[in-house]
C-alpha cells in the first residue's frame, strides 16, 4: 500500500505511513474516489510526471509536520528526567567515598546492608553496594574455610595453646 501523501510503501495492513504519519485510511477513501474517475481518462506522460512530482513537493511540508509533532511530546520530559536519576553514573569519586564508607567497621556494614537491600534509588549504588556485599561473605567463607580446615587450623590450635598460658 502506497501512502498518498509522500508516496512511499507501507505494510498492507498499516493505518499510518511509516515514513510522514499521514492516515492511510484517510488516503485510501481519497483513492478510491479518484480511481473511478481516472481509470476511465487516458493518462499522458506530462500528467504522470506531475502527479509523481506533487508528493514530492509534500513530503518536505509532511517533514516539516513530522518536526512540529515530535515537539508535543514534552511531557515526557519529566519522566525522562526521572528515568535519568535512577540510572545516573556513578563517578571514580563516588566508588572510592562508597568504598570508603562501606570500610567503617559497623557503621560501614549497616549502610552496606541499607544501599545493598534497597535503601538507594541509584541502581549504580544499590548494584555496587551487592556486589560488594557479596565479596565480603566470600572473604568471610574463605577465611572460616582456612582457620577450619587449612594451614590456619594449625595457627588457631597454636594461638588457642599459648592463650591458655597467660
Amino acid at each position: 500500500m502506497f501512502c498518498s501523501n509522500c508516496g512511499t510503501q507501507n505494510s498492507d495492513g498499516a493505518v499510518f505511513c511509516k515514513n510522514c504519519g499521514f492516515s492511510l485510511e484517510e488516503g485510501l477513501v481519497k483513492e478510491t474516489e479518484k480511481e473511478i474517475p481516472d481509470s476511465q481518462q487516458p493518462v499522458s506522460l506530462e500528467q504522470k510526471a506531475s502527479t509523481y512530482a506533487g508528493p514530492q513537493n509534500n513530503v518536505l511540508v509532511s517533514q516539516a509536520n513530522a518536526y512540529t509533532q515530535s515537539s508535543v511530546g514534552d511531557n515526557d520530559a519529566s519522566a525522562s528526567k526521572n528515568q535519568n536519576a535512577i540510572y545516573k553514573p556513578i563517578g571514580m569519586w563516588g566508588y572510592f567515598g562508597l568504598q570508603i564508607l562501606f570500610g567503617i567497621p559497623l557503621i560501614g556494614f549497616i549502610f552496606l546492608l541499607v544501599f545493598a537491600f534497597g535503601g538507594t534509588k541509584n541502581i549504580n549504588v544499590r548494584n555496587f553496594a551487592r556486589s560488594y556485599f557479596c565479596v565480603l561473605i566470600l572473604w568471610i567463607v574463605l577465611i572460616l574455610l582456612f582457620f577450619t580446615i587449612g594451614p590456619g587450623r594449625a595457627l588457631l590450635d597454636i594461638l588457642l595453646y599459648n592463650l591458655r598460658y597467660l
